[in-house]
């Protein structure tokens, strides 16, 4: 879990998601992590409010867009 956040740290202001990032463990950490697995992690760094989400904000829509 550490490792995640530390990656998830070092790419503020990124879009990603738990696919992305379970491709990152495989090929970087060499760890395969399933994206399921990341998204539990992923709940779990919200519900102690160490992560947030955002929505994405399409200017010339002036909307939002829950895709990352």
């Amino acid at each position: 879990m550490e490792e995640l956040l530390n990656v998830i740290s070092s790419s503020v202001g990124s879009l990603t998601n738990p696919l992305n990032l379970s491709n990152t463990f495989a090929s970087v950490k060499h760890r395969p992590i399933s994206a399921n697995t990341i998204s539990l992690y992923l709940d779990y760094f919200k519900d102690a409010f160490l992560i947030d989400s955002a929505v994405r904000y399409n200017i010339r829509a002036k909307s939002t867009s829950a895709r990352p």
